[in-house]
């Protein structure tokens, strides 16, 4: 069956849960794209963000063999070991990356393109790309961001942003509220808790170290979870990179 509504479902165990952990079990939470198709990541220096998009593109490459991943890697620091994979753009190339995979989008809603595989596009630093442009060509960047917020279900292009700071002004006619699942790494602000989990800031009570912090999934209770470590780190950077080339 080639019909996108007849697909296997996808599901990728994504964090642990904490409270489990702490009991001594091993449980993961999954993530399921189908149902939560957009991911938005926040946490800011030393949250373990990044540590975790790295481990995220690999499971994206593992859990769903026909993925075609695209990684806008702004800062051009982290993830620079993957530049000479095709579908790796950094710093100034970001608009190229983000012009490629809407126009990806843009085939597929036009049925110029009949595949039905799911396509992810990681942006890791949202903010700091959308502050570099003067203001025309920034409303334009994130007008094109909303508009795959909004029908980018439909042709099975889910958005994963990474930014330190998740403020409204970044997501124009109400993107933000579009992600119907987003983590939180690290120790965030009341201002934060208030913006991202307004309905759970009061239970948001933990101190997180790295790689700790809070997942959220539209109609499902807050879990408070923690990052896995990787312990084969050639096998990740390998999957990583056979997601960003096949």
């Amino acid at each position: 069956m080639t019909n996108s509504s007849f697909r296997a479902r996808a599901v990728v165990p994504l964090v642990y849960d904490a409270a489990m952990l702490e009991a001594g079990v091993k449980s993961y939470v999954n993530w399921l794209p189908e149902r939560q198709p957009m991911l938005l990541i926040t946490g800011g220096t030393g949250s373990g963000k990044t540590y975790f998009i790295l481990l995220l593109i690999g499971k994206l490459a593992t859990y769903i063999p026909d993925a075609e991943i695209f990684l806008c890697d702004f800062k051009n620091i982290d993830f620079r070991k993957f530049a000479d994979c095709s579908r790796h753009w950094a710093y100034e190339a970001c608009d190229e990356g983000l012009n490629a995979f809407y126009e990806s989008f843009q085939a597929r809603l036009h049925g110029k393109d009949t595949t039905t595989n799911r396509k992810f596009l990681i942006f890791d630093e949202w903010a700091a790309f959308v502050l570099s442009h003067d203001k025309k060509v920034s409303e334009e960047v994130k007008r094109r961001l909303s508009t795959l917020l909004l029908m980018g279900r439909g042709a099975q292009h889910h958005l994963i942003i990474g930014l330190q700071r998740a403020d409204a002004q970044l997501f124009p006619m109400g993107g933000r509220d579009q992600f119907g699942a987003i983590l939180a790494l690290g120790n965030l602000s009341k201002e934060q808790k208030l913006m991202l989990f307004p309905d759970c800031r009061d239970d948001m009570t933990a101190t997180n170290g790295r790689g700790e912090g809070y997942l959220s999934f539209d109609g499902e209770p807050l879990k408070r979870v923690r990052v896995p470590t990787v312990t084969n780190v050639e096998s990740l950077n390998a999957a990583i990179r056979d997601g960003l080339t096949r």
